[in-house]
């Protein structure tokens, strides 16, 4: 567990963005074990790259999330392959490599200290049913079932 149960984060849902934005900390947090390297893109915005080797891994990342009145609520679990992008994708930066040559893939989860608000994109709703519920002002969200459903293509695919 990255955080404590009792903390908590205003999370904005954006079904436009391919990212997840966290707080630097959390951030941190998340791509410590992973390798994480920083590399500019087009615009000169470091941007955050993985070894693709972990495209093949069964890992993920689980965000929670609070219920009605604060209760316990959803917990989505998200496959690492499935934040992880080969190159150009969709970051414009062309190929890129470590120091040893190795293919590195562009990871979609962003350091964002811009506010104290957690923005989830993709990466977070092509793992979870969401439904917005325009009369009540709410959000739902559950775990996709991945084994009913055909296996998805990983982004990690060329």
């Amino acid at each position: 567990m990255l955080t404590p149960v009792d903390w908590r984060l205003v999370a904005t849902v954006d079904t436009g963005s391919p990212n997840l934005y966290l707080p630097s900390t959390l951030y941190k947090a998340i791509a410590a074990p992973l390798n994480v390297s920083m590399h500019p893109n087009t615009e000169g915005v470091p941007t955050p790259y993985v070894p693709c080797t972990l495209c093949s891994s069964d890992d993920s990342l689980e965000l929670g999330f609070a219920g009605r009145g604060g209760s316990a609520g959803p917990k989505i679990r998200m496959p690492y392959r499935e934040m992880i992008y080969r190159f150009g994708t969709p970051a414009p930066i062309g190929e890129v490599k470590d120091e040893d040559g190795n293919e590195m893939c562009y990871l979609g989860v962003i350091p964002w200290d811009g506010n104290d608000i957690v923005l989830v994109g993709a990466v977070l709703t092509r793992n979870a049913y969401v439904v917005f519920d325009g009369e009540e002002l709410e959000l739902r969200m559950a775990q996709v079932k991945t084994a009913t459903l055909p296996a998805p293509t990983p982004y990690c695919e060329i």
